[in-house]
């Protein structure tokens, strides 16, 4: 093998490590984008419920829809929490030993309790 031919071999296997590091870190990021997206529904949801609450309107199905999109994001949740691990493993299989900023820059918000009526953290 010539130098060329090493030196673009050499090229085309870091360009592919960066391509693969660069998909797992898209996957959790989108992963974490549709998490915002629920947390929004979820908060827009409650906002529905006060104002029922507040007209006295019957709320008992709101509580349904809004337990139905918390089950939405602690699903959503252990998919990027999936992702993330991917992303650590991916980073470990190129060589790259420290994840620590892993967790700082790609944050997964806890898990959520579903709500009921009588909840007075509304």
């Amino acid at each position: 093998m010539t130098k060329d031919e090493l030196e673009k071999t050499q090229e085309e296997i870091l360009r592919e490590r960066a391509d693969v590091l660069s998909r797992a870190g898209k996957s959790l990021s989108d992963a974490l984008e549709r998490l915002e997206e629920i947390e929004k529904s979820i908060h827009a949801k409650l906002g529905i419920i006060r104002n029922a609450q507040k007209h006295g309107i019957d709320d008992a199905p709101l509580y349904h829809d809004l337990n139905k999109e918390i089950k939405s994001f602690n699903l959503a949740r252990k998919h990027a929490e999936l992702r993330r691990y991917y992303l650590i493993v991916t980073r470990e299989a190129l060589g790259l030993r420290r994840h620590t900023w892993v967790e700082d820059v790609y944050k997964i918000p806890p898990r959520r309790r579903e709500i009921s009526r009588h909840d007075e953290s509304l």
